[in-house]
């Protein structure tokens, strides 16, 4: 056992030397919406509601999955370490150190004890060196939200290193049980992981060389099939929940293949040998000859390695092992047409023992071979980092190296005001004439920059060519709202909250330009389906206070304040207005007390000290009342 331990101390002392400069990296992407404003992932108690309500996986409807353990996952994340992006980006890095152990694990049991040949005790560790160090394997230690990958492989690795062990050692009870735990809980961290039969029954079949006829075999693989039936079962019927349904794109499932195909050799293949280009929304066009290339490759790939199955069968099983575990995503399935780096980091394992095997053939060369590559691969790894150090510097590597009209529109939106973030804008409206987020921004840009006329017309547009749209009218309500046109602003909030009524922002927003108005009681009626359902989500409670308050209904509105403050202490605003409301309610004291909270959270609110200071000196405490006056005057 010395050996392992210490084969997984140098992983970790490699993978800490490779992505220390990660921890201050940005959020990205869909970190807005699963980590940085989901409240749900940062609450830990009750950790079992996870497993209840897939919505706690994101606040934004059409991203939510049932993933319980992200969500759970971060919510232990802010219970140490709080909101905070050295901290989940500390876990990250362990998640994937974990990923990188199972891997190590399984690898080293199929090295040991499953192939014609023997191999140095250190390959095991050159090759989960290869995974972990990759840039491929980085992704996840910088996009915080993927960690959702690293914990699904992490078990997955786990099971399968556990059934291998397993089937060479004779199974019990207690072994097929942790075996089974482990596979579910790969599945409830992300549902790559449903391929685990075909996966299993590949090893029966090629390293364990069982024939397809031996009833046994089809006896385990159908066990595995049921805990993965099960829990899509309990998915579907027993929370009434689909997954498919919010990663389904329109595709046809020919047409996706064939992108797909495409993608795989001359994109993700290439990413593995050369992958400093590797980024967000690459502008691989579809081309015909590209993707008939690519599908007989895949095809061809898959034929040769059933006909070697006998003489090789550890590569064999590494090459469909490769392309299994990138079909539940890229498949002849049609979910997200993107093409997205991290599509081939489940299958990675599998590429990168395959390439060892090959390279092992040499032993000592091989050996030496294998140490460079992980050392090229972190150096690549060690520099790749700092492209996702900000949303900026993100979307400028991708756009430097080719993008889509998306990766633009993202850039424009994170440029500070300027003839940058205009040019970004309108190269994304000339890649695609059509892209209604880069004309949004790029009016909204105008607006921002003193063309408000030329802006509110292209908003305006925006709306008459697609009126149906609650992306397209949130936009033109937050371009009315600059312009200081509130009643507007509210007006076209609530029409985009009605037309896409489960989008927690859009609601929220209309609720926030409803108080801004004057419209106390439309506040109210936009904000009740959030106050009942998640009342905690960013600043429900602040804005049905307000508008509390100012209808005089003063016990409800404290209570509000109270409530949000729980949540958000450190908010000012809200102080403030809580100190006002108990004032006007003539609770001194509380009001005195919140108002100080206030100013020690801000201490430049000049019109809270003024308030303090009227308050002070109506209690007959005539040094505070003249300090806090000073205060107010800015002395």
């Amino acid at each position: 056992m010395k050996l392992p331990i210490l084969h997984i101390a140098v992983l970790a002392t490699a993978c800490a030397l490779t992505f220390w400069n990660t921890f201050h990296n940005a959020f990205h992407l869909d970190d807005v919406y699963r980590v940085w404003n989901n409240v749900g992932a940062q609450e830990f108690w009750p950790p079992w509601r996870h497993f209840a309500d897939p919505y706690t996986s994101s606040v934004h409807p059409s991203l939510a999955q049932y993933r319980p353990l992200l969500p759970l996952s971060l919510s232990v994340n802010v219970a140490i370490c709080g909101v905070d992006l050295v901290g989940y980006h500390v876990g990250n890095l362990l998640l994937h150190l974990f990923a990188s152990v199972g891997a190590y694990l399984f690898v080293r049991e199929l090295l040991a004890h499953w192939s014609k040949r023997e191999f140095s005790p250190h390959a095991p560790l050159l090759i989960a060196l290869l995974f972990a160090l990759h840039p491929v394997g980085g992704i996840p230690v910088n996009y915080i939200c993927s960690r959702d990958l690293s914990i699904m492989q992490g078990f997955l690795m786990l099971a399968l290193w556990c059934y291998a062990r397993m089937r060479r050692t004779g199974a019990t009870k207690a072994r097929w049980a942790v075996c089974l735990t482990l596979l579910l809980c790969s599945l409830l961290a992300k549902k790559n992981a449903v391929v685990a039969p075909v996966l299993i029954l590949l090893f029966e079949l090629f390293p364990a060389r069982q024939p397809t006829g031996d009833r046994t075999v089809w006896r385990r693989v159908a066990v595995f099939a049921s805990v993965v039936a099960a829990l899509l079962l309990f998915v579907r019927f027993g929370l009434g929940f689909s997954d498919f349904e919010n990663v389904v794109s329109d595709a046809k499932p020919a047409q996706y293949f064939a992108a797909q195909a495409q993608h795989h050799v001359f994109h993700y293949l290439r990413n593995f040998v050369w992958p400093f280009p590797m980024r967000m929304y690459p502008d691989d066009a579809p081309i015909a000859w590209l993707q008939l290339t690519g599908a007989a490759i895949i095809i061809a790939s898959c034929v040769l390695a059933w006909r070697c199955r006998k003489k090789y069968p550890l590569p064999a099983f590494c090459v469909l092992a490769y392309l299994v575990l990138l079909g539940p995503t890229s498949s002849v399935l049609p979910f997200h047409t993107q093409i997205v780096p991290y599509r081939p980091y489940p299958s990675s394992v599998f590429f990168h023992l395959g390439v060892a095997l090959l390279v092992l053939r040499w032993k000592k060369f091989g050996i030496a071979a294998l140490g460079a590559l992980a050392i090229y691969f972190g150096a690549a790894s060690f520099v790749m980092n700092r492209t996702w150090y900000t949303e900026v510097s993100l979307w400028e590597h991708s756009t430097k190296h080719g993008a889509t009209a998306d990766a633009y529109a993202s850039l424009g939106e994170n440029l500070p005001d300027g003839p940058e973030a205009e040019a970004a804008f309108r190269k994304a409206i000339k890649l695609k004439p059509d892209h209604a987020m880069a004309d949004m921004g790029l009016a909204m840009l105008m607006i921002r920059t003193g063309r408000q006329e030329l802006g509110l017309k292209r908003l305006s547009d925006g709306v008459d060519n697609l009126p149906n749209n609650a992306l397209v009218r949130n936009n033109y309500a937050r371009g009315l709202q600059q312009a200081g046109l509130l009643k507007d602003a509210a007006r076209e909030a609530g029409k985009s909250s009605d037309l896409q009524p489960d989008h927690l922002d859009y609601r929220c927003l209309a609720g926030k330009f409803a108080v801004e108005a004057g419209l106390f009681e439309l506040t109210l009626r936009r904000l009740e389906p959030l106050l009942r359902t998640r009342p905690s989500y960013k600043d429900t409670r602040w804005f049905a206070g307000v508008a509390l308050f100012n209808l005089g209904r003063l016990p409800q509105a404290i209570d509000m304040f109270e409530r949000y403050l729980a949540d958000y202490p450190l908010n000012a605003g809200a102080l403030f207005n809580l100190g006002t409301a108990y004032g006007d309610a003539g609770q001194f004291p509380k009001a005195i007390s919140a108002f100080e909270r206030c100013v020690a959270v801000n201490p430049g609110y000049l019109e809270a000290h003024g308030l303090l200071a009227q308050l002070h000196r109506n209690a007959g405490n005539h040094a505070a009342a003249n300090l806090h006056l000073q205060l107010s005057q800015g002395k």
